[in-house]
Order: structure tokens, then sequence, then C-alpha cells
């Protein structure tokens, strides 16, 4: 067992029920300093089986994934991280549209407007639409303004105006 095994396991064992927010901002934070990729990797897998029942904090760690294939330049795995966290967060607005928009910034990249639009229909339904005065701030409006906006620009105007009309 190495350091960081021993680190990694007292470090969850004594904070990670009783402080997983703590726990899990310190791990996120020492992962990245871990210079082995596959080694890092095995440490955020193992963090997902730790703190995976909160989707707030799973997310947070794909999203960190994603961060590290995205440097790495594994661009397919960086997008699956990021989709994998916008789905686990789909209702928690600040984590699934920073997801969803690293993901549409790599596909966009590549010229993959489709897969955005794509991406966002799938986030859009699954996300709950909140009775609230902050509707505008909510994750469902939020993903659909970004789904309109992607139709429109790919000339589908009156799909974009149907997504609107939910809203």
């Amino acid at each position: 067992m190495t350091s960081l095994d021993r680190f990694f396991n007292t470090l969850v064992t004594r904070t990670a029920k009783a402080y997983p927010d703590y726990s899990c901002r310190m791990v996120m934070r020492i992962v990245p300093t871990i210079p082995d990729a596959d080694r890092r990797e095995k440490v955020f897998r193992r963090a997902m089986s730790v703190y995976g029942s909160r989707p707030d904090l799973s997310g947070r760690i794909l999203m960190t994934l994603g961060d590290d294939y995205q440097r790495q330049e594994k661009r397919a795995n960086a997008l699956k991280a990021y989709e994998s966290a916008a789905l686990r967060c789909v209702d928690i607005a600040e984590l699934v549209l920073d997801a969803s928009g690293r993901a549409q910034g790599l596909l966009l990249e590549v010229r993959r407007q489709d897969l955005a639009i794509k991406m966002y229909k799938r986030l859009f339904s699954k996300a709950k639409k909140q009775r609230t005065v902050f509707r505008t701030q909510t994750a469902h409006f939020q993903l659909g303004t970004r789904l309109a906006e992607l139709l429109r620009d790919a000339g589908r105007e009156s799909e974009a105006r149907r997504i609107e009309a939910r809203l």
C-alpha cells in the first residue's frame, strides 16, 4: 500500500461520512498533484465509489476527471465525463450548466453541433420544471434556452420556438 493509498483511506474513513463536502474537496485538491495519469484516474474512480451517492459531489468529481482527460488530450473521455456529470446533476443548475457547457465546447470545437443539440435535448427532457419566482435561474429554463439557441444557429427556428414555448 502506497502513502497515497494510506492517506486516501485515512481521509475517507475519518471524514467522508461526517464531512463529505470537506472530504471530497480535499480529495479533489490532492488528486491533480499525482504525476501518473492512470493513478489519478484510479483515485477519481475510488472517490466516485465513496461520494457517488451525492449527485453534487459526484458531478464535481466527474468534471475534474474530464478536465484531467482534456489536459491529456483525451477529448472523447473528457466528453463522456462531462456528459455523465451533467446527467447526474441535471437539476442542479450550477453544475449541469458548467458540465454541459464544457461538453458543448468540445463538440462545437469539432463542428458537431448536432451532437450538442442531442445532448441538450436529453438534458432538457430530464430537468424538472420548477415553479419558483427565480424560474429563469433553474436548470430546466437555462438548458432550454441553450437548446433553443443551438437550434436557431442550426436554422431550426420552429423547433427553437417550441422549446421556448415550453419554458
